[in-house]
């Protein structure tokens, strides 16, 4: 309004009672004023009406009459102190006598000093929800979700900024793989890689950042890259790594690097965050939301500039494994808002994909279940003989499992982990009936089996397939029910979520809201309780689950309505097409036998070779023979059924020394080496006498040799003839022991 309050001090004897006067009305006055100086003042304790903040004697002091000025003020300027520290807005004049004056002011403030960006103005007012994602959008560079289907070149970036990371050819990942979120990436550790931006772009150079990332190793050995650059020099090589296992945040050169004193293992999912504070030049690393290490305050700044890179470094280093939901924060992330976004995706993600084949295989009560994607290696088993769920159903996305009421059986899996105790939560499943229940069917909870007690969570269908979200209080007794108003449809897949803040009960049918409740209490924190999927009695209140179940999940945060639309609109648009292969991993070697007499006579013969793998089959048979002069022949082996046949035709009598070497479909090989054949050619030696023992007795004896094959069992024959040469008594057989005939 161009006017300010002049509050006077009446001890000075210029304008008594604190009058308080408009600027304009002074600047009606200007005929021969003149002019002076003013600031605000500040004063320690009240005076006569003043309020407390002005110091005595620092108030402006301004005459018409240099004269007159206190001998405390500066005689040529007429100004005794210009004090500008904020205070309560007085202005203190001492006059001799009355003039007109003209003031001449500037007016200031403390105003804001920084720099400011993005400046925008809606016509309608955001909600809590809107104006938190706006802020989030605007903090976060990149976010990569690794949502896409199989056989992508471009990965999205979920911010407005669009960050894709893209790759070509053999370099790309394989997308569409089951993830901690949906889906995930998978680097072969050969030369898989991603590009995106780069760091100055994404805003990593020379400022405060965190990189976080949910990973899930094949291979540990050396440096295994998660986020980087390919630049050189000092503080200008961004490596983000895994170092042996170890999470590494380093920028090059000396004194830029810090690592976990604790190495990670393959095959598990950790979330991991690497944050750079530079206004502390401090390097820290956070592994599943709990700080592992924080760097001493001297590691300067990142200074590199070229592209990013996903799953490689420095010219390789490249990622072996699993990355999902990497997120780039340009600022130095409280561990509190780290835990916030690992939180974003499941506390477990049971897909449900495994096939039709694990049930005939391998998939028995108690001893091998189904996995789930968690914070560690998470199995969902089975409790005990026919309440095992069928596997391999067409899903909503991939395969799904199928929960049968057989009349006897409640069919379940159980997932046990002090975890999933929970005070705030999202629960959230696929379900497809199969048929009406009269009473109420169990879809998923953390409770007791056998009574309404004890709930943490859990989500019911109702007879007329209405949904029922259930938790008990404090008190693990006192229950808190939600009921929705629509009903899920029989025999279609329908998305349920339940969310629950510490205040609000909210069930979510598609997508859409579809009733909600306050029920501010912690819920029941009962931890020896597991999470059940599929059917519970209830003391046989409740009817065995008569439904499908697909990607069913919990998540350690209340989702908010945009988030659960996220992931029904994702899922929901999932198309997928199951071509059923079966598959045999052949890793044992063919087992090879020469069926063949170690002695043989100089004679051509075929030859059989035993060649069997019982994995696959046999794809050649090759045989070297060696004769007893040393030279090698190599006949052909020919498949005939089971069997191999090659021809063997010594030339000499003598030992002959065969190797055999089968090799499978798969490339397995199998072999007898050096087993020995002896050709003979040379007749026994045979010696004999006779005597009579007595009237009509004779008896025959003597020796019969074989240095080289030896002399075959009852091959000894005697054939008395007599004068006429006609045999007396026919052919006899010699007993030969030893080399003694008789």
């Amino acid at each position: 309004s161009d006017q300010i309050q002049l509050i006077w001090n009446s001890a000075e004897n210029i304008i008594v009672k604190n009058t308080t006067v408009a600027m304009d009305g002074w600047l009606l006055n200007e005929a021969g004023g003149r002019s002076i100086d003013f600031a605000y003042c500040d004063r320690d304790t009240p005076k006569n009406g003043v309020p407390a903040g002005c110091l005595n004697g620092n108030a402006v002091f301004s005459v018409a009459n240099p004269g007159s000025v206190p001998a405390s003020c500066n005689s040529n300027l007429g100004i005794c102190h210009d004090y500008d520290a904020p205070g309560s807005k007085s202005v203190g004049f001492t006059f001799s006598v009355k003039y007109d004056l003209t003031v001449n002011y500037d007016l200031y403030s403390t105003g804001f000093q920084g720099q400011l960006d993005e400046i925008r103005l809606y016509r309608e007012a955001l909600t809590a929800e809107e104006a938190a994602t706006l802020y989030e959008s605007s903090i976060r560079s990149v976010e990569l979700r690794f949502d896409e289907p199989p056989g992508q070149a471009i990965f999205a970036d979920a911010t407005s900024n669009d960050f894709d990371a893209v790759c070509s050819g053999a370099t790309c990942p394989d997308s569409g793989i089951p993830g901690r979120g949906n889906q995930a990436a998978r680097f072969d550790g050969v030369d898989d890689r991603l590009t995106f931006g780069n760091a100055r772009s994404v805003g990593i150079t020379g400022n405060s950042f965190t990189v976080l990332a949910w990973v899930k190793a094949d291979d540990l050995t050396g440096e295994r890259a998660i986020l980087g650059t390919d630049d050189n020099g000092n503080l200008a090589s961004l490596l983000l790594s895994l170092s042996n296992g170890a999470p590494q945040i380093a920028f090059g050169g000396t004194n830029s690097s810090t690592t976990s004193p604790t190495a990670l293992t393959t095959d598990t999912w950790y979330h991991v965050a690497f944050r750079y504070d530079a206004d502390a030049q401090q390097q820290s690393i956070f592994v599943n939301g709990a700080q592992a290490i924080t760097s001493a305050a001297d590691r300067q700044a990142f200074a590199g500039a070229n592209a990013l890179r996903v799953g490689a470094a420095r010219g390789g280093n490249y990622f072996d494994g699993l990355i999902d939901h990497l997120v780039i924060v340009k600022k130095a992330l409280a561990v509190s808002e780290i835990q916030r976004i690992m939180r974003e995706v499941p506390l477990f993600n049971l897909h449900l994909d495994e096939d039709q084949y694990l049930t005939l295989q391998n998939y028995a009560p108690g001893v091998v279940g189904l996995s789930y994607e968690g914070a560690g290696n998470g199995i969902a088993t089975c409790q005990s003989n026919g309440k095992c769920p069928a596997l391999g159903s067409k899903g909503q996305m991939r395969e799904a499992a199928i929960f049968t009421d057989d009349g006897s059986n409640y069919q379940s899996l159980s997932l046990a982990d002090a975890a999933f105790t929970l005070s705030e939560y999202t629960l959230g499943l696929w379900v497809k009936p199969r048929h009406y229940q009269p009473t109420r069917q169990h879809l998923v909870g953390k409770r007791s089996p056998f009574g309404d007690d004890q709930v943490n969570y859990s989500l019911l269908l109702n007879p007329d397939d209405t949904v029922r979200f259930t938790m008990d209080a404090t008190d693990c007794s006192t229950a808190q029910t939600l009921d929705s108003a629509a009903a899920v449809t029989q025999d279609q897949w329908n998305h349920i979520m339940a969310t629950y803040d510490g205040a609000t009960m909210r069930i979510y049918i598609n997508g859409v809201l579809d009733a909600n409740t306050r029920a501010a209490t912690t819920p029941c924190q009962y931890t020896d309780q597991v999470v059940y999927v599929g059917g519970v009695s209830n003391n046989n209140n409740w009817s065995p689950l008569d439904a499908e179940l697909d990607e069913v999940t919990l998540h350690g945060v209340a989702l908010t309505d945009s988030e659960v639309r996220a992931i029904y609109d994702y899922q929901n648009a999932w198309y997928d097409v199951t071509n059923q292969v079966l598959v045999q991993i052949d890793a044992e070697a063919p087992t090879v036998s020469l069926d063949v007499n170690t002695v043989l006579p100089l004679a051509d013969r075929l030859i059989s070779i035993s060649a069997i793998d019982a994995s696959s089959y046999v794809r050649s048979v090759t045989v070297s023979i060696q004769d007893p002069n040393g030279a090698v022949t190599t006949p052909t082996a020919t498949a005939d059924g089971e069997a191999w046949l090659v021809q063997f035709s010594p030339t000499v009598a003598g030992t002959y020394r065969f190797t055999v070497e089968a090799t499978d479909a798969v490339g397995n090989k199998g072999a007898i080496t050096d087993q020995v054949v002896t050709v003979d050619d040379t007749a026994p030696t045979l010696g004999g006498t006779a005597s009579s023992p007595g009237d009509n007795l004779l008896s025959l004896r003597g020796t019969v040799t074989d240095d080289v094959s030896g002399v075959a069992a009852d091959s000894l024959r005697v054939t008395l003839l007599d004068a006429q040469g006609v045999a007396v008594n026919g052919v006899q057989l010699a007993t030969v022991v030893g080399g003694n005939w008789s």
